[in-house]
């Protein structure tokens, strides 16, 4: 079974489409349901999910702006959008952003079980080709392994595509596995392991310049800002906070 997180701010339409649905008859489970696009995103990347139902209009962040980040973040979690609204700027951004169908409400039975077995045609599809790459499951641990000690020592130019290249995997295939092998998605992982590098250089106190080039930032400031982002605190305060510590010692 493929794994479905369904997104609607509408309590009556979530649960409609949890009870009522037939999904086990696709090849579907509901493993979540949320109610905007926050949520989605949290639940996501804690939380393995084959396919997301999502609807458009939603508060805090909605459908668009959440297959915006997903997009971003390079992640195979398919969309599939539903609303009741008709706007084709709407099918526009979606179809920008990857999102695989648009299913308008009401909904109808029929047109959801053709949508979704499209879908499981095309997860079906590339479980079988990481099935064809010739690797057993320990194998499959062997090259994660493997990808990581690679980005460690490339993390000045490491990314999904070259990362994936090198294990002589497809970029979607290497990411699903990737994500179920250590939990977090690619990206997430690459920037924590950047991050854990670069904290270091500042302690040995190497210039902020420096350490941008060394992690992957084309610039001190992209650096300091992404830095920043990730701890909470600035890289001169972590240097001074370094630097207090050791005359503690």
């Amino acid at each position: 079974m493929y794994k479905l997180l369904i997104a609607d701010d509408e309590k009556s339409t979530r649960s409609a489409l949890c009870q009522y649905y037939p999904w086990n008859e696709v090849g579907f489970e509901v493993v979540g349901q949320v109610d905007n696009g926050q949520q989605v995103l949290q639940f996501v990347k804690s939380n393995s999910v084959d396919v997301i139902l999502c609807d458009i209009k939603m508060p805090v962040m909605d459908g668009v702006s959440v297959a915006e980040a997903l997009y971003k973040q390079k992640s195979n979690t398919k969309i599939v959008f539903i609303s009741a609204y008709r706007d084709f700027s709407y099918v526009q951004n979606a179809l920008k952003y990857g999102v695989r169908n648009y299913i308008l409400k009401p909904t109808k039975y029929n047109e959801i079980t053709e949508v979704f077995l499209a879908l499981k045609t095309e997860l079906d599809s590339e479980k079988a080709n990481l099935q064809d790459s010739g690797y057993t499951s320990d194998e499959y641990g062997q090259v994660i392994e493997a990808a990581i000690k690679y980005m460690n020592a490339n993390l000045a130019v490491a990314s999904l595509e070259n990362t994936a290249a090198n294990a002589g995997l497809a970029s979607a295939y290497f990411s699903r596995y990737f994500k179920e092998c250590t939990g977090k998605n690619f990206s997430d992982f690459l920037t924590a392991m950047r991050m854990d590098k670069a904290e270091k250089l500042l302690m040995a106190n190497m210039k902020v310049g420096e350490i941008a080039s060394k992690v992957g930032y084309n610039s001190p400031k992209a650096f300091s800002r992404a830095f920043s982002s990730y701890f909470g605190y600035s890289p001169s305060d972590c240097r001074k906070g370094a630097g207090k510590s050791n005359e503690k010692q």
